[in-house]
């Protein structure tokens, strides 16, 4: 049986949720651990329990700060200018927490263990555990909130902390998801930050995750057509009434580009320029897919933009 391929491109500000396997050619899943105790926003008398989670949790998100760092990528041979960080990962799930005393200290200390999965690149993770299943890591954590945050967490201790996060996020809000301790490496050492033993397993045993064919193959009620999308978003969202040539500057714009560039030059996709095109490519197979969007759209006042693209195989 004969098999088409149909790529919907798209390109448009958005965020989306999924939920299944995780493939990379650049990175490596794994599963993560650590336990760690830290000076909490808190008072020294706090004892309820949920405010001890959400404390736990706030301090869990400075991980997307940790590994949003590009200087921490750049110690394993990446380009920092080239690269956002060195791992990625899903939410951390506290498993749990509690809340302890520390001397005549008037902020509440908590101690919590973390059971997370990221994603991270190949090479930070060879020089992490080398080419064994699991090991471990230490990374450099936050260890004193009250020396960053005010007692709310709305603002800044000190303004200079606005200097190690990114220069368009800059307010205490956005600090656990911008920080850089490898940049600002006061935020990375005590008294501010303690190395934390991570302990990492790979999701993945060995070897590169292979493309699901037999399961895209599969009966799945699609018959022989299978249909991809891709969607990205502008990295700086262009303000209403930006040129062609303004929008096409930004990164998000340029991955776009070079993913239709990879599909017509290195996989033989075919561009579609209009639905008719679209239709008599497809055949009989057109009925089976529900277009929502433009076959091909390069510039509207919404800042969307559609590709499609297709191919015969066999």
């Amino acid at each position: 049986m004969k098999s088409t391929f149909f790529v919907l491109l798209i390109f448009f500000v958005v965020t989306s949720v999924c939920r299944g396997r995780t493939l990379s050619a650049s990175g490596v899943e794994v599963r993560y651990k650590y336990t760690h105790q830290f000076r909490s926003l808190l008072p020294a008398s706090a004892s309820d329990k949920d405010s001890i989670d959400d404390a736990a949790e706030f301090h869990a998100a400075h991980l997307f700060g940790l590994f949003h760092s590009p200087e921490g990528a750049e110690a394993h041979g990446y380009y920092a200018d080239l690269v956002e960080g060195f791992a990625g990962t899903k939410h951390p799930h506290v498993v749990t927490a509690r809340g302890f005393r520390k001397g005549d200290d008037r902020y509440l200390w908590v101690e919590y263990q973390v059971d997370g999965t990221m994603l991270v690149l190949k090479d930070v993770v060879e020089d992490w555990i080398g080419n064994r299943p699991s090991g471990s890591v230490e990374l450099p954590l936050l260890s004193d909130l009250p020396a960053i945050y005010s007692d709310n967490a709305e603002e800044y201790r000190k303004k200079k902390w606005k200097r190690c996060t990114d220069s368009h996020y800059s307010t205490a809000y956005d600090f656990s998801y911008f920080y850089d301790p490898f940049r600002c490496e006061e935020l990375g050492r005590s008294p501010l930050a303690a190395d934390v033993k991570f302990s990492v397993e790979r999701v993945t045993k060995g070897g590169r995750a292979q493309f699901p064919q037999k399961a895209i193959y599969a009966d799945n009620g699609n018959g022989p057509l299978t249909t991809l999308y891709f969607v990205a978003g502008f990295d700086d969202t262009p303000a209403s009434g930006s040129t062609p040539h303004e929008i096409h500057q930004d990164a998000g714009w340029k991955t776009y580009a070079a993913v239709e560039r990879l599909l017509t030059e290195t996989h033989g996709f075919r561009k579609m320029e209009s639905l008719a095109d679209l239709r008599a490519f497809l055949g009989e197979e057109f009925s089976r897919i529900e277009l929502l969007t433009p076959v091909t759209l390069v510039h509207d006042v919404q800042r969307r933009y559609f590709g499609t693209f297709a191919k015969k195989n066999g």
